[in-house]
């Protein structure tokens, strides 16, 4: 669930591919309004995540992200943002400054007003195409956040054979580059 407009916006409990949302300001009002998000019945996990920016909201899904645009029920709309990424972890998404960032099956991606793009290309791609470094197991267990002191997307995840997230890796937003991975016993 995540706001975007004035409004909350949500899975339907029973089609996981329809995201519902309430009546502007009135949080407990959602009466019929949905968008349907395709594809429908792709798999078991319908609508993954939400990534609100200022003018569009993200809707992922395991294999595509589409954008809400609009400003009220009567024009809002969901396009297709690409069928080439979707959000593989929930809590991975992080916004900063309208720029979103999340963890998808072979990287972190950023997606601005410049269009999607995989930040962990390069140097880090095989932390997250290989079994070497994380549990990709638990990819969608990941989450993160913004670390303001350092300027850093903070993403934690678990070691290769591990149950738990007890790994965390930085991107540095000042210098985009990447740092870990570090372990943490917490």
């Amino acid at each position: 669930m995540t706001g975007w407009r004035g409004r909350l916006w949500g899975v339907d409990s029973e089609d996981i591919d329809d995201l519902v949302y309430s009546e502007e300001g009135l949080f407990s009002q959602w009466s019929s309004n949905r968008i349907s998000i395709p594809p429908k019945g792709y798999d078991s996990r319908g609508i993954t995540g939400f990534a609100a920016r200022r003018e569009a909201l993200g809707v992922g899904k395991s294999n595509v992200l589409h954008q809400v645009t609009g400003t009220n029920s009567d024009n809002f709309r969901a396009v297709k943002v690409s069928d080439q990424v979707g959000i593989e972890a929930p809590e991975s998404v992080v916004i900063y400054r309208d720029t979103a960032f999340w963890l998808w099956k072979d990287g972190v991606y950023k997606w601005d007003s410049g269009g999607i793009e995989c930040i962990s290309d390069g140097k880090v791609r095989s932390w997250f195409t290989t079994s070497t470094y994380f549990n990709q197991s638990r990819f969608d267990d990941a989450f993160a956040s913004y670390n303001p002191k350092t300027n850093t997307y903070d993403l934690h995840i678990a070691a290769t054979g591990s149950s738990s997230e007890d790994r965390w890796i930085s991107y540095s937003l000042t210098n985009n580059k990447w740092y870990g991975p570090h372990k943490t016993d917490a």
